[in-house]
């Protein structure tokens, strides 16, 4: 048996459930269409729908030398356009051979360290760059370096004031940036769970490309910035600040922990804590609010009994008693969701 069944497996039940059509000779209209060199690469029919979206998610997955350093859509892009038109064209199914081809395309990539910053509100300070675990973040008034490779490579005259940067290793620009969305997802709930203010007045926010709430929005990369335009922030946070990153109240540690490449299943708990109480004191709904505070409670106390602090009787009580007041939270949501839709 193959080593590589399953992807192997997937890929031809994609084969299978795929036609190759002539641009000039689309009788039905299909599902989903892929343009190829040639022609298209048609899935007609919601049960070939269904195959195609399942097994190319589950094949991107599975595979991880591809899934870690490459988006999954310059996975489907060689997929479709390489790989699955060779087999349809010579009528055949793929062999472990054409998936070792097919994984070495992937593998042979070099991979680049990217350097993603993105312009950040809510934020000041009188350095010239502060840096907060992994992240850098920039005034670019006071630091000439970087105001000079904005005002190369800008065409607006207007350079945003303060930048946050972290550096990511992909072998892909579009991976580079998805990664850098999530951790830049993850320093707005650091913060947010750091400052702790229910009012959420006090709130950052970073840019990204699927932003609504721009104003002006940068995305930089190697030899490249590009802009968009406005953002919703309100009190100001000095990064300056003792207790941003001090170690009288362990915010030091917070960082450092956020900064590790590996970590025990504990240190994996705080880290879920500290993000879901982040959300909660970003999130505006307040049904959302009370789940993530609840996603929090649960990663904190949910530890294996052996290393566990509290009673696994008191632990077992506290679990149901969350699980109780999710259900009936989702419930409130639901029924006021219809309660909407009635009215």
């Amino acid at each position: 048996m193959s080593k590589n069944t399953i992807e192997i497996n997937s890929i031809n039940l994609l084969v299978e459930n795929c036609s190759i059509i002539d641009n000039g000779n689309i009788n039905e209209v299909p599902n989903h269409l892929i343009s190829i060199s040639g022609g298209n690469l048609a899935f007609i029919g919601k049960k070939q729908l269904k195959i195609y979206s399942e097994e190319c998610e589950n094949l991107y997955y599975k595979i991880k030398d591809i899934s870690e350093y490459f988006s999954q859509k310059t996975f489907e892009r060689h997929l479709f356009h390489e790989l699955i038109p060779l087999l349809k064209r010579e009528n055949r199914i793929a062999t472990q051979k054409d998936f070792t081809t097919f994984l070495n395309h992937f593998k042979n990539k070099k991979i680049e360290n990217y350097q993603i910053s993105r312009e950040i509100y809510g934020v000041y300070f009188e350095k010239q760059n502060i840096i907060l675990g992994n992240f850098l973040i920039i005034n670019t008034v006071i630091n000439k370096q970087i105001f000079d490779r904005f005002k190369q490579l800008c065409d607006d005259d207007e350079i945003p004031k303060f930048l946050i940067e972290v550096n990511v290793l992909a072998k892909d620009i579009i991976k580079a940036n998805e990664i850098a969305t999530l951790k830049f997802e993850q320093f707005e709930n650091i913060i947010a769970f750091i400052v702790g203010d229910l009012s959420r007045k006090r709130n950052i926010k970073i840019l990204s490309e699927i932003d609504t709430s721009a104003e002006k929005i940068f995305i930089s990369s190697p030899g490249k910035i590009t802009h968009k335009n406005n953002s919703n922030y309100s009190l100001i946070i000095d990064l300056d600040d003792e207790k941003i990153n001090g170690q009288q109240n362990g915010n030091d540690t917070i960082w450092k922990l956020f900064s590790k490449d590996k970590n025990t299943d504990l240190e994996k708990r705080i880290k879920n804590t500290i993000e879901w109480s982040g959300k909660a004191l970003r999130d505006d709904n307040k049904a959302e609010t009370l789940i993530q505070f609840m996603f929090a409670i649960e990663c904190s106390l949910h530890i294996q009994p052996k290393n566990s602090i509290i009673n696994s009787s008191i632990l077992s009580l506290i679990s149901d008693n969350i699980a109780f007041l999710l259900t009936l939270s989702r419930k409130v949501c639901k029924l006021k969701s219809l309660r909407l839709e009635f009215l």
